[in-house]
């Protein structure tokens, strides 16, 4: 009886366990190109590292499961002085039920490339209610680089907790696996492009329907394309939010004015 009670008791512990690591999915990838890196790959799982091979040296931070942090060089070509990727409850994101927040500080590049980052969560929705939502995404910032020079923000929201697979974690920056996933089935998108215009500030915010039914996930795929050698700064809030009132209004109006309607059919006739 005690060893019944004995596997009993671990058998919960491993689900319990289990159930924790996953619902600490919280991921980011910063790479050179879009296939095979070299970059990055880091999950939210409370470690941090340094690397002093690198000139600058790089570092990362992952003090819990809802903050990344990244700062060095992806190549020679790209400098990142500090991108960090922050989730709610951590992250304060009035007006969004759940969201992530991704912010750079500097991307330095030295010649033409392409520097791609992407920040994803699933296993959301414990703050979030079911049923019609609105999908968010609010982005600004300041792009400095020749003319040609585009990022777009690629936002995702997938009602069965999909996200693309980033591939086993990497640090310092080395070759990754190719990133599988991005789009797979039928999530909730918002694309949102930028040119490095004088005096180069961009910004916008976008919103798509978005229906809930369970958790959820959210990710964002971000393609920097420089034509030339510049430097980039943005932040991105994006996440679930309440349907707008006048969607609300729109949804409801037929009905309640037919009801109306018949209630003074009724009282006329009467």
């Amino acid at each position: 009886m005690k060893r019944f009670f004995f596997f009993a008791a671990l058998a919960l512990a491993v689900l319990f366990s289990a159930g924790a690591k996953a619902d600490a999915n919280f991921r980011m990838r910063v790479e050179s190109g879009t296939s095979t890196g070299p970059g990055v790959v880091l999950t939210a799982d409370g470690t941090s590292g340094f690397n002093s091979g690198t000139i600058p040296a790089s570092s990362y931070s992952t003090i819990s499961d809802q903050f990344i942090q990244y700062s060095g060089p992806i190549t020679s070509q790209f400098n990142i002085q500090s991108t960090t990727g922050t989730s709610t409850p951590t992250l304060a994101a009035p007006g969004y039920y759940e969201a992530l927040d991704l912010n750079n500080m500097t991307v330095n590049a030295t010649g033409a490339g392409v520097l791609r980052l992407i920040l994803e969560k699933d296993n959301l929705g414990s703050a979030t209610p079911n049923g019609g939502l609105e999908f968010r995404s609010s982005v600004g910032g300041t792009f400095v680089a020749p003319a040609g020079s585009t990022v777009t923000f690629e936002s995702y929201a997938d009602d069965a907790s999909g996200v693309p697979l980033l591939g086993l974690d990497k640090f310092p920056t080395g070759t990754l696996a190719s990133v599988t996933g991005i789009g797979a089935g039928s999530p909730a998108k918002i694309t949102q492009t930028f040119a490095a215009d004088s005096p180069g500030n961009f910004g916008s915010t976008n919103s798509v329907g978005f229906t809930k039914s369970g958790g959820y996930s959210i990710y964002t795929v971000v393609t920097i394309s420089f034509t030339g050698a510049g430097s980039i700064s943005f932040d991105q809030t994006v996440g679930t939010a309440p349907a707008p009132g006048g969607l609300l209004l729109l949804a409801s109006g037929v009905p309640v004015l037919a009801l109306g309607w018949l209630r003074r059919r009724k009282t006329k006739n009467g």
